[in-house]
């Protein structure tokens, strides 16, 4: 997408959304449109709503499409309580879920929102008809929590700056420099997301993130799509999520971490294909 471009389709895309606040402590923003089955987005860490906005027009008639900012992020409230855990935000998907009068949902997840949809399919299966996992975090390497655990280190010894501040560090650490080089947009529209939202619960969501695991025994326990992107290779907890119901796996051509923005549309369609193919033996069982 050409970078002209990108302030009118986000602009279009907020103008056209209708939004709202979910529940209390703390309220929720969240956009939904379409119509059909409800698919609802799980956010990745220091990400918000427009996060998606590639990867919703391919699905926009077949579905209906409900995004959310996680506490403390995008226009979300920050926790008063200060509780940015596996369970807090577990808790929020089911309260989002209610206060949408949504009985079941297909639950699409990236990053620690994979974390998020594949916790809540397993506390509760009944509320979720699928789950797809794009890089999910189901467990951290050392090498992982060591490499944040440094970023956090020096953020600190900075004297906390504005998360926006590090930008340029996160959009290596999310695309690489392949990406970016390609389409430069990338790089103002992380800034800008970071900008929009407070530093300090995206660092307390940080720690309490680098603390979490799904236990090994919570494989999901519905239909479930495991997505990643081809340049980082499959998830490394791939191997615990085989005792789940793992439908379909596959890999993302030419996408590393984020492959709803880097390839949207095959990142689309090999949701679609899924989602249609668990909706389809309903369809066959309602009309017998």
């Amino acid at each position: 997408m050409s970078p002209r471009f990108l302030p009118r389709v986000l602009a279009a895309a907020l103008l056209l959304a209708p939004v709202a606040a979910l529940g209390q402590d703390p309220r929720l923003y969240f956009e939904s449109d379409g119509s059909g089955p409800a698919v609802v987005f799980v956010e990745d860490w220091a990400n918000d709503t427009s996060i998606w906005f590639l990867v919703l027009p391919p699905m926009r008639g077949r579905f209906e499409l409900l995004r959310y900012d996680l506490r403390g992020q995008g226009r979300s409230e920050i926790a008063a309580n200060g509780d940015y855990s596996l369970r807090a935000h577990r808790e929020d998907l089911l309260r989002a879920l209610d206060s949408l009068g949504v009985e079941r949902a297909h639950l699409v997840g990236a990053g620690f929102g994979g974390t998020i949809a594949l916790a809540f399919a397993v506390e509760h299966p009944e509320r979720a008809l699928s789950v797809s996992l794009i890089n999910p975090h189901v467990a951290w390497t050392e090498q992982g929590r060591e490499e944040w655990g440094r970023f956090l280190e020096g953020y600190e010894r900075a004297g906390r700056p504005p998360i926006a501040d590090y930008a340029s560090v996160i959009v290596g650490r999310w695309f690489g420099s392949r990406f970016p080089d390609r389409e430069p947009w990338v790089v103002p529209f992380v800034d800008l997301m970071l900008r929009r939202q407070a530093s300090a619960p995206l660092v307390e969501s940080l720690r309490a993130w680098l603390g979490t695991e799904v236990a090994p025994d919570e494989a999901s326990p519905v239909p479930t799509l495991l997505l990643w992107g081809e340049r980082v290779g499959p998830p490394v907890e791939e191997r615990r999520l085989h005792r789940g119901r793992i439908a379909r796996r596959a890999a993302v051509e030419d996408a590393g971490w984020v492959p709803h923005v880097e390839a949207p549309r095959e990142t689309a369609r090999l949701l679609l294909d899924f989602l249609r193919s668990v909706e389809a033996p309903a369809v066959e069982e309602g009309a017998r």
